[in-house]
C-alpha cells in the first residue's frame, strides 16, 4: 500500500485555504485534502486507512488522490530497495500546489546535419546538457509536444506541458513476454520448493506442454468479485462447463488406458 507523508507545521489544526478556493478542484478532492492535513503525522496514511474513516471506498479515494496529484497538491515518488526493486509509492502532501519541474530541452531554430547519422552510431562518453531521468520503462516528459509555431503546449488540467513518452528500454516489448513469464514461473517454483509444496507453475500453455486439456478463461476483477458473492457470471459458467468437459476427458483417457493395458495382457 502507498504510504502518505505530510509536510506541514506540527501542533496546528489551521490549514491554508488555498485548496478550498481552488475552483479547479472537486468538492471530494477538497474534502480529502482537508482531512489529510488535519490528521496527525503518525496516523496511518494509506488508502486502506483513509477508507476506514470515510464513507467512500478505496477506488473513490484513489480517484481523489489522483486529482490532487494532477493539481500539484500531492507529489508522488517511487522508492526502491537496496537491490533497486520498486517497493511502492511515497506521497508528499502540500498545502499549496507545487509547480511541475522544468525540463526545457535545448532546441535549434533551423537544425542541420552536415554528415548523415551512421546506421549504428556509437559514442564513448555521451553527454547531455539537460539529461532527463529515465524511469523503468519510459523516458518521461521527452520530447515536448509542440504546436504549429514550434511552441510548447501547456495543459492546465495536468498543470504541465504536454509531452509524449518514448520507450527507453525494451523490457515492455511484446517479444519479451515469454522471457518475463518464464522468469515469473521460475521464481514461483523456487518459493514453492522452499516451502515444501509439490505443486509447480508452468508459464507455457497446455498445448505447448502436451496436455490435452481445455484452458479456462480469465474472470477479471469484476467477475471474480461477483462469483465470491455467489452471483453467477457468464465467464464463471463458461469455466464451470470447461471443468466438467476436462473431467470427462480425463475419465475417457483413463478408460482408454485400461483398455490398452487389457489388450496388451491378452497378447
Amino acid at each position: 500500500m502507498p504510504v502518505f507523508r505530510v509536510e506541514r507545521n506540527k501542533g496546528y489544526t489551521v490549514m491554508s485555504n488555498h485548496h478550498l478556493r481552488n475552483k479547479d478542484l472537486t468538492l471530494k478532492a477538497k474534502g480529502l485534502l482537508s482531512q489529510m492535513l488535519s490528521l496527525p503525522e503518525d496516523w496511518d496514511y494509506t488508502l486502506k486507512g483513509l477508507a476506514l474513516i470515510n464513507r467512500e471506498k478505496i477506488d473513490a479515494i484513489r480517484q481523489a488522490i489522483r486529482e490532487l496529484e494532477q493539481a500539484g497538491y500531492i507529489v508522488r515518488s517511487r522508492e526502491r530497495d537496496e537491490r533497486g526493486r520498486l517497493r511502492g509509492a511515497d506521497y508528499v502532501i502540500y498545502e499549496q500546489p507545487q509547480a511541475p519541474p522544468a525540463l526545457d530541452l535545448p532546441t535549434l531554430e533551423n537544425p542541420t546535419l552536415d554528415n548523415p547519422t551512421q546506421e549504428k552510431p556509437t559514442s564513448e562518453n555521451p553527454t547531455s546538457e539537460n539529461p532527463t531521468q529515465l524511469n523503468k520503462d519510459i523516458q518521461s516528459k521527452d520530447p515536448r509536444i509542440l504546436d504549429r509555431d514550434g511552441n510548447k503546449i501547456y495543459d492546465p488540467k495536468k498543470r504541465q506541458y504536454k509531452c509524449k513518452s518514448i520507450p527507453a528500454t525494451d523490457w515492455n516489448e511484446q517479444t519479451k513476454a515469454e522471457e518475463w513469464r518464464a522468469a515469473w514461473a521460475r521464481l514461483c517454483n523456487q518459493a514453492l520448493e522452499q516451502n515444501g509444496h509439490a505443486e509447480r507453475v508452468d508459464h507455457r500453455s497446455y498445448e505447448r506442454q502436451g496436455i490435452d486439456q481445455i484452458p479456462t478463461v480469465h474472470l477479471g476483477v469484476a467477475a471474480s468479485a461477483m462469483e465470491k458473492r455467489g452471483i453467477r457470471t457468464e465467464r464463471g459458467d463458461l469455466n464451470r462447463e470447461i471443468e466438467v468437459t476436462n473431467q470427462k476427458l480425463r475419465q475417457l483417457k483413463a478408460r482408454i488406458s485400461k483398455l490398452q493395458i487389457r489388450r496388451l495382457v491378452r497378447l
